[in-house]
């Protein structure tokens, strides 16, 4: 879960700083050794394969990855699911124990800080002990700590000190394989070994030498496993350069490019020319083509009004083999510690007509509105077109184009855009050969006779949503962690820390701002304190804005929309008082869940009756099942039967079911009495301790008729007299 987008977690250190590499190297003479107390257990496992595609990727496959090859299949975890050494062997059979590898841990990292013939690797830094080495065999732990009557081999398990367990609580716990100053312990096996993947607890995103541990609820012990390639290949360094010739609108260019040099899905890479420059480069440290392999190959998906006028590569040693093949592909065969560059040059060809309007959209796609007028007739449209963005930083002409226009100045205006992740702005606009120039969201141009324009809008979406995490508990106090990511769009977790100092409080988590997110939906991981011989944590109930969500082994979802754009999200946790801490919550496990009513139609001031049902669905038993319910307008609660477990008396109701095998039902009988007429809607969510892929979708509702009663008017009576 250590999330991230294309560009990485963004350094919080240079890798390019020498004082700071230094610093990070010479730290590990002074680092903190191991205390035992914190309950807190991790196990190091090192793996050795025999080729790139037999290592599982982690979930993000990207150019984050430091492996001189692609790897193999697509990763089996969720997200917020804990590494496993079961699904390890399973999805990786021909990787074998590695032993006598070492690991180190940190308070932070450095990004591809040192380079050799590995390539180039990113270690951490702000050690907290000397290396730990893998042995051959160790006695393999359950997700609480317990032996399970098995080894695990090529491992080493280590209990964490106070300072490593505070920065676990923190998200600022690193690993990697190696040490800092040898990553891939050249000087103990010279030449033997290439980095593959690491993945640690619930960080399995990207593919990079340092992960960061993370303890969610329920467990005291987790995993890390690093693999590593023998034979190992040699790397070799590939450059690709882009240069444009013929374009002068001011406004950042974009090229698109495919080809296995680029781990990204499907080979995509881009290229954004900015101005004033009219270059742009980006390098791939990627592995020597031995025999039999593949060649590198990228080839430039070449955008509408661009030609491609040159296409070169040039390797610097003269050891590696370069080909231009059609379709401006270049193809690669690098040997080992050369550098090969390859440039691409595109020249801008204006389009046929007039005057044509181009968008370019980051961040998101959508549609956008332009209108056109002249400046003798500013308060009549010339034309209204429409351009829709389908793919990010690739530019589309607004349609219908070219547009027929009489030589003149004229006003190009911005008018509409779709919603988008947040908030649109036109951050460049112009046109080519310094014909027009921007204001905001206009753009002012002259068109001469005969001559074609083209104008280019650039709009990029900026985050201006929010997002508060507040922390309360039961029966006890502590200190609870929170990593936020976002679902659609995976980058380095938020992490936030609630310190709870009274029970039945609501106290504000602090630490990474959420103050600037995107319109998506964020999954929220809590990480609260360890079980200890007293009891342990149990998460109760999540509730956003009032409304209450679905939850699943101490994660919940919450989507931020522009109608709840800043959400304020509230984790309730109950201090369970036990002698021995409950049996380990690690196989998956689904519930679904239904509600209905028998009193569809009632009238004001009568009982509204619903029954909610949930079932296991496998397959393992779903385990600390709770239902919370409450009404979506006022309402006094009358009684609550559950036919297991237990029920508040008070609504917002929240029902704690215990465990439901697969098949297994559990029913609530609720009943209400709504306090205005109209629609009545009850509303229920469920949540478990069990990892469940599908939580999000435990919510039911039922809606209830409630009739206004008639007013009565008395009869009239007639008088007599006489």
């Amino acid at each position: 879960m250590s999330w991230c987008t294309c560009g990485r977690r963004a350094p919080r250190l240079a890798a390019t700083a020498a004082v700071a590499l230094a610093a990070a190297l010479s730290s590990a003479s002074g680092v903190a050794q191991a205390a035992p107390g914190s309950r807190l257990l991790l196990t190091l496992a090192a793996r050795v394969c025999p080729k790139y595609e037999d290592i599982m990727a982690n979930r993000a496959r990207n150019n984050i990855m430091e492996s001189l090859r692609d790897l193999g299949p697509n990763t089996v975890y969720t997200e917020g699911q804990p590494v496993n050494p079961a699904v390890e062997e399973t999805v990786q059979p021909n990787c074998k124990a590695l032993p006598h590898w070492e690991f180190s841990l940190g308070s932070d990292y450095i990004t591809r800080a040192v380079s050799g013939y590995w390539g180039s690797l990113s270690i951490i830094t702000g050690a907290t002990r000397e290396p730990v080495e893998t042995k051959e065999s160790e006695p393999l732990l359950d997700s609480r700590g317990s032996p399970t009557g098995s080894s695990i081999h090529g491992a080493v398990t280590i209990e964490l000190n106070a300072r490593e367990a505070e920065l676990a609580k923190k998200g600022s716990l690193w690993v990697q394989g190696g040490t800092p100053s040898d990553p891939i312990l050249s000087k103990r096996y010279p030449e033997q070994y290439a980095f593959g993947s690491l993945r640690c607890a619930i960080d399995n995103l990207n593919g990079d030498n340092v992960e960061w541990v993370g303890f969610p609820t329920g467990y005291t012990h987790m995993f890390c496993f690093a693999y590593y390639v023998q034979p190992p290949p040699t790397a070799g360094t590939i450059i690709i350069r882009k240069k444009i010739v013929g374009h002068g609108s001011g406004v950042p260019e974009t090229f698109s490019f495919t080809g296995n040099v680029s781990f990204n899905p499907g080979g995509k890479f881009d290229l954004t020319v900015a101005p004033p420059s009219t270059e742009a480069r980006t390098t791939f440290i990627r592995g020597e083509t031995k025999t039999g392999e593949a060649p590198w190959h990228v080839r430039e998906e070449v955008p509408k009004d661009w030609n491609v006028s040159g296409l070169s590569c040039h390797s610097e040693k003269g050891t590696s083999e370069t080909a231009i093949k059609p379709k401006h592909e270049a193809t690669i065969v690098l040997a080992p510690e050369d550098t090969v560059e390859c440039v691409y040059e595109d020249r801008f060809v204006p389009p046929a007509g007039e005057l044509t309007v181009r968008k370019v959209s980051i961040g998101d796609t959508g549609t956008f509105g332009f209108s056109i007028k002249h400046d003798r007739r500013p308060f009549k449209e010339v034309a209204k077109v429409f351009a829709t963005t389908l793919q990010e930083a690739f530019p589309v002409d607004a349609l219908p184009a070219p547009v027929k226009v009489r030589p003149g100045n004229y006003t190009i205006d911005e008018t509409s855009a779709t919603p988008g992740r947040g908030t649109w702005v036109v951050t460049d606009d112009g046109c080519d050969n310094s014909r027009g120039h921007g204001v905001h969201r206009t753009i002012y141009v002259k068109v001469e006779s005969g001559e074609s324009v083209s104008c280019t809008f650039r709009n990029e979406v900026r985050p201006t949503a929010s997002l508060r995490i507040q922390k309360k508990t039961e029966k006890g106090t502590g200190s609870f962690g929170f990593a936020v990511v976002s679902r659609d769009r995976p980058a380095e977790a938020i992490i936030q820390t609630a310190d709870v100092t009274r029970e039945g409080e609501p106290f504000d988590a602090h630490g990474g701002s959420t103050d600037a997110l995107y319109f998506e939906p964020y999954l929220i991981q809590e990480l609260p304190p360890p079980p200890t011989e007293a009891g342990h944590w149990v998460l109760v109930a999540v509730s956003c804005d009032g409304q209450d969500v679905p939850f699943q082994a101490g994660a919940a979802i919450v989507d931020i929309t522009e109608d709840a754009s800043s959400p304020v999200c509230v984790f309730t946790d109950r201090f369970e008082a036990k002698e021995e801490p409950p049996p380990p919550i690690e196989e998956s496990a689904r519930i679904s869940l239904r509600k209905v009513t028998s009193t569809p139609d009632i009238k004001l001031g009568g009982k509204a009756h619903f029954t909610i049902t949930v079932t296991g669905e496998g397959p393992a038993p779903a385990r600390e099942v709770v239902v919370d319910d409450q009404a979506e307008s006022s309402a006094t609660f009358v009684s609550a039967d559950p036919s297991q477990g237990t029920c508040n008396k008070s609504l917002p109701l929240h029902c704690e079911l215990g465990e439901l095998a697969k098949g297994a039902k559990a029913t609530i009988h609720v009943v209400v009495i709504p306090h205005k007429a109209g629609r009545f809607t009850n509303h229920a969510v469920a949540g478990l301790g069990n990892p469940d892929p599908d939580f999000s979708k435990d919510t039911a509702r039922a809606h209830v008729l409630v009739r206004a009663r008639r007013k009565r008017i008395p009869a009239h009576k007639p008088s007599f007299t006489g």
